[in-house]
């Protein structure tokens, strides 16, 4: 769990404040945390931090309770930055963190506060200037009794600004995902000695802690609204965590004692105008060293499409393909197996007076897989199998081809308990054939995803497959003169 802040900005904007004391005005961050395997008798903990300032960033969290090891590595990129006229910097921040046990612990940021720098202080907003902001990271990495493994953290992200007008209400929900199955829900912080700093919702704004959403209704300033947020798990059932001096604690489903805290800010914003679509749908199991590609296509009505603002994992890239499509690929690495990475995006267009607007948000989120995979090919078929992990059980009953009007291309014909079995002709199922100057490649995907629909609401997998059959082979003949 976590408080942080996101904030919403509204239309017409404030006049900022002089850049010689801003550089690390605050606009909002997000965390989350991922236990890696036991090394050695030592306990890992990789944590993904986001934070984003006017310039730079303050990321390095202080210890505020219990043993938070040491950090033994740290990698940090501009994941985004902004693109109308508010100047940001979103800093990605990746660090890896070493403990002798796996007892809970809390850390906290900002690190330092400088009045003159605006370090520890959110950008100047309705609320006033040098207002101070706080954030708490709780992590309990014991291990759970349902799972038999590391508890892990709720996952969510958003762009750091996101853009409303004034008289259209709006309600903006959080996309959150939690990798243990575990119930998610968000609160207003109140504790204004380590977990927030203005500690109370924005004047014409209302929120429900069960949905995790916030409604804006009217204000009756304009310019930037800052809102905090804390975000919280329980487990659907009373658990046990256990710990590395052999004590335990138990967790109770919906518990009002909180466990877990995270960084986070909210989501959603939506602009009449402008309307945002994805196509094909996003992958929710990306296998590692495999690249995700998602496509963007926006419809604009009376504005002109600026760009598309982007949050995500380090190494998201992004690409403008015509006036209204983007193209945004990810290729994970074997230490992202079997993690978690949320996805957000918002198309910004401009109309006749330059005014930017944002359509609704979109957020996925991508989780890193490892499918044991055997792929047979010769001169007419294609074999595959593929072993059933979680992923695949949880989505069996909707897993397809490419081409999934076809009966013979049931994927319930061959398979058992233990493995998805397939067997077709090259040619069918909707296998796609293309070519290079060496090889004609057949290529064809498991996928749960709903073909028919443009836009879709619901978890999906994505294995994809391929043949590959040389174009030149070398033949060694032999023949006998008939007459010796």
């Amino acid at each position: 769990m976590a408080s942080l802040g996101l904030l919403l900005h509204l239309m017409l904007l404030v006049a900022s404040a002089d850049t010689s004391y801003r550089f690390d005005m605050y606009y909002g961050g997000s965390v989350n945390f991922s236990p890696k395997e036991l090394t050695n008798g030592k306990y890992k903990t990789e944590f993904r931090l986001k934070q984003t300032t006017f310039l730079y960033a303050v990321d390095d969290p202080v210890c505020s309770a219990g043993d938070c090891g040491t950090q033994i590595n740290k990698f940090r990129v501009i994941s985004a930055q902004t693109s109308d006229n508010i100047t940001w910097k979103q800093y990605a921040v990746t660090s890896t963190r070493e403990f002798g046990t796996n007892l809970p612990f809390e850390m906290s940021l900002p690190n330092w506060v400088h009045w003159w720098w605006g370090a520890g202080f959110w950008e100047e907003n309705i609320f006033g200037s040098h207002l101070r902001w706080k954030s708490l990271l709780h992590v309990d990495p014991g291990i759970r009794s349902d799972t038999g493994e590391s508890n892990r953290s709720p996952i969510f992200t958003t762009p750091p600004v996101l853009r409303i007008t004034r008289n259209c209400p709006r309600t903006f929900r959080m996309a959150l995902f939690d990798p243990d199955g575990d119930d998610v829900r968000c609160r207003v912080p109140t504790d204004s000695s380590s977990e927030c700093g203005m500690c109370r919702l924005v004047s014409g704004f209302s929120f429900d802690q069960r949905s995790c959403s916030i409604t804006y209704n009217y204000s009756s300033y304009t310019g930037i609204h800052p809102i905090e947020l804390v975000i919280e798990d329980f487990p659907t059932k009373q658990i046990n965590l256990y710990y590395s001096d052999e004590s335990y604690t138990t967790k109770h489903p919906l518990s009002l004692m909180r466990h877990r805290r995270q960084i986070a800010y909210p989501v959603t914003t939506t602009v009449d105008p402008l309307r945002t679509t994805t196509y094909p749908t996003p992958t929710a199991s990306a296998p590692a060293t495999t690249t995700t590609k998602i496509a963007n296509y926006t419809h604009k009505y009376l504005q002109r499409i600026h760009d598309l603002l982007v949050v995500g994992p380090a190494g998201l890239l992004k690409e403008n393909v015509s006036y209204d499509t983007y193209i945004l690929r990810w290729t994970p690495t074997s230490n992202n197996l079997y993690d978690y990475f949320p996805i957000c995006f918002v198309s910004e267009a401009r109309d006749q007076l330059d005014q930017v607007y944002h359509s609704e948000l979109r957020c996925i989120t991508i989780g890193v897989g490892h499918h044991e995979a055997k792929v047979t090919c010769n001169e007419t078929t294609i074999s595959v199998e593929v072993e059933k992990d979680y992923l695949v059980k949880h989505n069996e009953d909707i897993l397809h081809f490419n081409e999934f009007t076809d009966s013979s291309c049931n994927l319930k014909t061959l398979s058992n308990a233990s493995h998805l079995v397939a067997v077709m002709p090259l040619g069918s199922c909707g296998t796609l054939v293309e070519e290079d100057d060496d090889s004609i490649i057949f290529t064809n995907v498991i996928t749960s995803a709903d073909k028919r629909k443009i836009v879709s609401r619901q978890h999906d997998v994505e294995i994809s497959f391929s043949c590959s059959f040389p174009k030149r082979t070398n033949l060694t003949l032999g023949f006998r003169h008939k007459n010796p």
